[in-house]
C-alpha cells in the first residue's frame, strides 16, 4: 500500500512539473530591424515613440490618389499623423520632393481642408523609403517627428 502511495506522489510530482513547463511562456523574440530603405509602419510608430511621443494607430488612411502609395493613420500626441512606405527610397525622392503637406492632408477622410483658411498646418518629414504628414502640433511636436523620421533606417 505504501509503495502504491509513493508511485501516485511521484505520477502527481511529474504531471505538476509537465504542465508547468508547458504553460510557461517563452519570451518573444526580438523583431528583426528593418535593413535601410525598407522600413515598415511598425518602424514608424517604434520611431515615434523612442522620441517619448505617446502613438497609437489610427484607424483611417489616406488612399492612393494624391500620393502613389496609401497612408497609414496614427494619432501622436492627439495629432493626426499619416505614414507613408514606398517600396523605394527612390520612389520617396521623387514624389516627396514635390509633396504638398495640405493637399495630402485635404484627401484625409473627414479632415476638412487644412492649411491656407484651414484649421493646421501640416508638416512633411521623410527619409529612407518613409514620408509621413502631421496634421500640425507646435514646434517641439514637429522637431521630434522630424527627429524620429530620420532616425529610420
Amino acid at each position: 500500500m505504501l509503495l502504491f502511495a509513493a508511485m501516485a506522489l511521484v505520477l502527481v510530482a511529474i504531471g505538476v512539473i509537465y504542465l508547468r513547463d508547458r504553460t510557461e511562456e517563452e519570451p518573444m523574440p526580438p523583431r528583426p530591424t528593418s535593413s535601410a530603405g525598407s522600413a515598415e509602419y511598425v518602424d514608424v510608430q517604434e520611431a515615434l515613440v523612442a522620441q517619448g511621443l505617446e502613438v497609437t494607430a489610427g484607424r483611417r488612411a489616406i488612399p492612393v490618389g494624391v500620393l502613389s502609395v496609401p497612408g497609414q493613420a496614427f494619432v501622436v500626441e492627439d495629432v493626426p499623423l499619416y505614414a507613408f512606405i514606398y517600396t523605394e527610397v527612390a520612389s520617396r525622392e521623387e514624389e516627396g520632393a514635390s509633396v504638398d503637406a495640405d493637399e495630402v492632408l485635404a484627401a484625409a477622410p473627414g479632415s476638412g481642408t487644412p492649411g491656407a483658411g484651414g484649421a493646421v498646418e501640416g508638416h512633411v518629414a521623410q527619409h529612407s523609403n518613409v514620408l509621413v504628414v502631421l496634421a500640425g502640433g507646435d514646434e517641439e511636436l514637429v522637431a521630434k517627428v522630424e527627429r524620429a523620421v530620420e532616425g529610420i533606417p
